[in-house]
């Protein structure tokens, strides 16, 4: 018989650990995805209409927001890191790899925004060096998750070179973000300017940038619903399009900072941070729970098997002690009857009588010892934690039968 490879494969998978990232999602999910899609249309068809309006320059919202932002994406990707661990797939490296990206990038650009830190920014040009990491969190983060859906399929790696794959892993994205941020900060003079008086209004190149990016969070929404099979696609998709009218605001109103666009965005931006970290949270609990409970289980059914042991073992030991036990106290009874009739024929033999009584000792020992080793078989554990009060016992008891022994003699 010849076996199938790809029926190999999937038996191989089944043997290793489901993780979270990889558990198909079910109706529940897919029921909460929809009502957070409900919500953010909404949301958005509410504020289209006034993303033009200024409200003001509020100098300590983009701090707050964005460095959340960081942190949950960081986590995320902590998160992610955790699972190929577990269940090592490359695809998994690629979507923690985006977060990384993601999570740098908002820092940088909070770092380089005007009033965040400092009144002009504490790195890069004022005007030009946060629109350039707003591009390149936003070009680099929607690229893996393309990247993840299209690979997603792949087989596990070796679980022998886990520690050296993430280690190349985060070389290449700490690199990669180096490189990146060096060209937004040094060299953004020969970069394309994105704003046009001041800060206020954006040119051309802006919104065809916010029309690319809406193009390209399209794409990636589509290849993820067509090859959708996990909880982790589920809410990635959600992430992707909590995104989108981050771009599409700023590219119909052609506004620029400041606005009631502006602020939705970033509103819908923190949303898209915080949603695969949350549902990461909330079913790595709900696994380590049922997990708990199976424990409970298989201890109570284990405890259970050591009743129905003990009580076997304990008629086994009473049906074997109790002919035994008998048999001895007749030798006893016979030996002490045959003494005095002996030593009224003048043929006392206190010797014999004592080996008759020590072999029927023995022999009673042995079969207790031998009903014991079965019950410390059956249950190796509670004897392997016990301090042998048994053997003590045994003992005080043989110390005592010597005594009898003298006494006679």
């Amino acid at each position: 018989m010849n076996a199938n490879p790809r029926q190999l494969t999937i038996a191989g998978d089944h043997e290793l650990p489901l993780v979270v990232a990889l558990m198909p999602y079910t109706p529940r999910h897919r029921a909460v995805a929809l009502a957070v899609v409900a919500a953010m249309l909404i949301v958005w068809v509410f504020v289209t209409p006034l993303a033009n309006v200024q409200i003001g320059r509020i100098d300590s919202f983009l701090p707050l927001v964005q460095t959340v932002m960081s942190a949950a994406d960081l986590l995320t990707a902590t998160l992610l890191f955790a699972q190929y661990w577990v269940r090592p797939r490359r695809a998994l490296l690629l979507i923690a790899s985006g977060y990384i990206f993601a999570s740098s990038f908002a820092f940088r650009q909070t770092l380089s925004f005007t009033g965040s830190y400092a009144p002009n920014g504490l790195i890069g040009d004022t005007y030009t060096t946060p629109a350039w990491f707003f591009v390149l969190w936003h070009t680099t983060f929607p690229l893996s998750i393309l990247a993840y859906a299209l690979l997603k399929e792949r087989g596990n790696l070796s679980l022998e070179w886990r520690m050296a794959d993430i280690a190349i892993t985060l070389a290449c994205v700490l690199g990669t973000i180096a490189l990146l941020s060096w060209l937004a900060i040094d060299e953004v003079q020969h970069l394309p300017q994105f704003f046009t008086t001041g800060l206020m209004l954006q040119t051309r190149l802006s919104n065809q940038i916010n029309i690319g990016l809406t193009i390209l969070g399209s794409t990636v929404l589509l290849v993820l619903f067509i090859r959708r099979r996990t909880v982790l696609d589920l809410w990635l998709m959600m992430t992707v399009f909590a995104a989108i009218p981050n771009f599409l605001v700023a590219a119909y109103a052609g506004a620029a900072r400041f606005s009631v666009g502006w602020y939705t965005a970033r509103g819908f931006a923190l949303v898209a941070s915080c949603l695969l970290l949350s549902v990461l949270v909330t079913e790595m609990t709900v696994l380590y729970s049922r997990l708990a409970s199976a424990l409970v289980m298989q201890r109570r059914e284990r405890g259970n098997r050591f009743v129905s042991i003990d009580a076997a073992t304990a008629a086994i030991a009473h049906e074997i002690n109790s002919p035994l036990g008998s048999t001895e106290c007749r030798n006893r009874s016979a030996g002490a009857g045959r003494a005095p009739s002996l030593a009224g024929r003048g043929q006392s033999d206190p010797q014999g009588n004592r080996r008759s009584r020590t072999k029927g000792q023995r022999d009673y020992h042995k079969r207790s010892q031998l009903v014991q080793g079965c019950d410390r078989q059956a249950r190796p554990d509670q004897h392997r934690q016990r301090r042998r009060p048994g053997a003590a016992a045994f003992a005080t008891r043989l110390a005592s039968q010597r005594g009898d022994r003298h006494d006679g003699v």
